[in-house]
């Protein structure tokens, strides 16, 4: 087998067999389709041959049969019995004549008589029946042992005819004589002119009783007589550069036989379109045969020089894979590490806040804690149980403070599942309560009746919300640059420097449309220039001062985002300031089975 498929490797021995493969084949299918179409051809020939003869011959006795029983009617005439019994009635008598001319008129013959015994004619119509005619074995020998005579016979004026005759017997005695009836052949010589070939008949002493004109015109009577041997295609009759073949059919009720010439041309013709057919379809499969051989044996070349190819380049791909997976184990270490720290840089930029947040409670704590202990020297419990509900209270918020730090701080899962999208945005308002407060930002927050879930990781969703309204209060707090698109108030406001119909600083609204969920957070800023909107999502791009940014934020968001597969897009709002939208896809109502569902403080 590797034999073989070495030999097919070389090119010249492929080609050269393949061309004589083809080249046998091609003669093959010459043969066959030539030898075929002859065949057809052949046989359609006999078929319509077969088919005239059939037609022709019902002609001839269809026309004869008209006048078979012309001369038994005129046998029983009582006119015709009278004249051969010895009757004073004469053969010049005008009863008989007229029943002879009349009946000749009405069916079509050419002359009708009466002979006696000894073959003398007694009377006649027009003449044309002789006593020689009378006297034929054929017309004479019948009636005289009961049978209806019939032969062929040739008129003195050169024409042919078919005769009928029939017993005469007076009282149902002896044979006393016969009537003789001659039956026209040219209109059966018209109606074989309508098949357009050459036919002609001959009886039994194999002479021509009949001819078309396509026949007069093939040959005169000793050509056609000439043709008179056992019909086939292989003996054939060549005729002005055509050639013919003969077919016979034997009339046996006329005791005739007859012929029919058949040009042999749509043989020729069949088998030089099946050779130009076989021709042309070798061609074309050589063709075809031999492109496919030669891109087969290009295919192959081509597969050895890239078997080659990868082999030089195995060693130095082997080489490098290892070295690529560890570069890609880094990067990912990398981009983790990058996130983990984009979320403590977070947290450093809320520890001053978050400071404010636990000292007020703890100050409150300490004082609510003195009263209730005075109260209870007083004997006041009530006032002290007061003191120590409120105290309960601050312990619980600075707990819930603590709870949500520790959820963002800790490093995310990789799978997604439904997480509560309003739960995650109340989770972030929380943490980053103290930097709004000090801020003075208003903010109004607009979500659905009903509960929205996503498809996300709470603690991942979280980040990048936070970074959202975290950038969106350091917006707020920069006055606006010329060239921006935001009309935003520059500067930090403060709740007691806007009027009450004021608009809120900070807007953060969802909706739904079919299976996607939008979160938006519009700010109050100056928006932004054309250039930071082509790379606000780039790594360490940041139009921040030094020590206040990595310039991370955006694009750690952008990659979480698109890691649950939504998308995060920033523009100018028409009526001023920066808008980001978040859109993700929706958790089924129903709830997928095959996921654990989170709650919003899970991570």
């Amino acid at each position: 087998m590797k034999r073989i498929l070495r030999l097919l490797r070389r090119p010249l021995l492929v080609q050269g067999a393949l061309l004589c493969l083809l080249l046998a084949l091609s003669a093959a299918a010459f043969w066959f389709a030539t030898t075929r179409a002859t065949r057809l051809a052949e046989a359609g020939i006999r078929n319509a041959a077969g088919e005239t003869l059939r037609l022709q011959a019902e002609t001839i006795v269809s026309q004869l049969d008209k006048h078979r029983f012309v001369p038994v009617v005129l046998a029983r005439r009582r006119e015709v019995l009278n004249l051969v019994s010895g009757s004073p009635l004469q053969p010049q008598d005008p009863g008989l004549r007229s029943v002879l001319e009349d009946t000749s008129w009405l069916s079509g013959s050419l002359d009708i008589a009466v002979a006696g015994s000894d073959g003398r004619i007694l009377a006649g119509v027009t003449g044309l029946i002789t006593e020689q005619i009378a006297d034929s074995p054929g017309l004479a020998i019948p009636p005289s042992q009961g049978r209806l005579g019939r032969s062929s016979v040739k008129l003195t004026n050169g024409k042919r005819a078919y005769g009928f005759s029939s017993s005469i017997r007076p009282g149902g005695r002896q044979h006393a004589g016969s009537v003789i009836v001659l039956a026209p052949i040219e209109s059966i010589e018209r109606a074989w002119t309508l098949s357009g070939k050459p036919v002609f008949a001959t009886d039994s002493r194999q002479e021509i009783v009949a001819r078309d004109l396509q026949a007069i015109e093939f040959s005169n009577d000793e050509g056609l007589m000439a043709m008179l041997h056992p019909a086939s295609l292989a003996s054939e009759i060549e005729k002005g550069g055509e050639r013919y073949a003969l077919f016979t059919r034997i009339i046996n009720p006329a005791g005739w036989r007859l012929h029919v010439l058949e040009n042999l041309r749509p043989i020729g013709e069949a088998w030089s379109q099946a050779a130009l057919i076989s021709l042309l379809g070798s061609a074309l499969l050589m063709v075809a045969a031999m492109g496919l051989a030669n891109r087969w044996l290009n295919r192959i070349r081509q597969i050895r020089l890239e078997r080659a190819n990868a082999i030089r380049l195995e060693r130095t791909v082997r080489e490098r894979t290892r070295e690529l997976s560890h570069a890609n184990e880094r990067l990912r270490h990398t981009q983790r590490e990058l996130v983990q720290a984009g979320k403590l840089a977070g947290l450093g930029q809320m520890s001053a806040a978050l400071s404010h947040e636990y000292n007020q409670p703890l100050a409150a704590i300490r004082s609510y804690a003195d009263n209730a202990a005075q109260y209870l020297k007083r004997g006041r419990v009530k006032e002290a149980e007061g003191n120590i509900t409120r105290i309960a209270a601050l312990t619980a918020r600075m707990a819930a403070i603590s709870k949500d730090l520790q959820n963002f701080a800790r490093r995310p899962q990789e799978r997604t599942s439904a997480v509560d999208l309003r739960g995650v945005v109340d989770g972030a308002l929380e943490l980053i309560a103290g930097r709004i407060s000090e801020s003075g930002a208003s903010i109004s927050v607009d979500f659905p009746d009903e509960p929205v879930q996503v498809r996300a990781g709470t603690n991942r969703l979280q980040q990048v919300v936070i970074n959202l309204l975290t950038n969106a209060l350091d917006a707020m707090a920069q006055p606006a640059e010329p060239g921006l698109a935001g009309q935003g108030r520059p500067g930090s406001a403060t709740k007691g420097k806007r009027g009450k119909q004021s608009p809120p600083d900070l807007q953060i609204t969802s909706h739904r449309e079919g299976e996607r969920v939008f979160l938006k957070v519009r700010d109050r800023g100056p928006g932004f220039s054309r250039e930071v909107a082509e790379k606000m999502f780039d790594p360490f791009y940041t139009t921040k001062a030094v020590n206040q940014g990595l310039g991370l934020g955006l694009s750690i968001s952008y990659n979480i985002i698109r890691d649950f597969g939504g998308t995060l897009t920033a523009r100018n709002h028409p009526d001023g300031g920066a808008e980001f939208s978040i859109e993700l896809e929706a958790w089924p109502q129903t709830g997928d089975p095959g996921i654990k569902q989170e709650a919003v403080a899970a991570q």
